[in-house]
């Protein structure tokens, strides 16, 4: 039998640990560790519930640089107002004005400019109809800092440390 075949499928933690195991994703790391030192922007964030589905949408103002969470599952998102500037790790900058949907692939982060105010939504399946918004951004978010802290975290902070980040 083919050995691809034999291989159990990885859940999305561990397609989002890989995913940030990169040397780009570590630079993210080192940036987003700056960012979070910096006065930060109210950006307001709604939950919705259709069906067995959950709907995250993010409000943020022009002249915002984001970086994006990790999911743990591929997903459709939809910019319904506004442009912005995307960094994804392999594809570059890409640059996106509403209307607009495409989706994200499990494990990726981006880097968002928001050059006008921007309406941006996601969608994710919620099986098990969790309204607990804690408990499903647990089931649908990948953090880092709790998850892989085993894995990347020593390295990481000893990057930041030489950096002096």
């Amino acid at each position: 039998m083919n050995a691809l075949l034999e291989r159990p499928a990885l859940n999305g933690e561990e397609i989002a640990r890989k995913a940030m195991m990169t040397p780009a994703q570590r630079t993210v790391d080192k940036m987003q560790a700056v960012m979070e030192k910096m006065p930060q922007v109210e950006c307001p964030l709604d939950h919705e519930f259709v069906g067995l589905f959950y709907v995250r949408t993010i409000r943020v103002p022009a002249g915002t640089l984001v970086v994006s969470k990790i999911f743990k599952a591929d997903f459709p998102f939809f910019i319904s107002k506004g442009r912005v500037s995307v960094w994804v790790e392999g594809v570059g900058v890409v640059r996106r004005e509403a209307p607009y949907w495409g989706f994200t692939k499990a494990g990726q982060r981006r880097i968002i400019m928001h050059h006008t105010d921007v309406v941006w939504s996601t969608i994710h399946p919620n099986p098990n109809g969790l309204r607990d918004i804690d408990a499903l951004e647990c089931e649908v978010i990948y953090d880092p800092k709790k998850d892989i802290t085993v894995e990347i975290s020593a390295e990481v902070m000893r990057e930041l440390k030489e950096e002096n980040l």
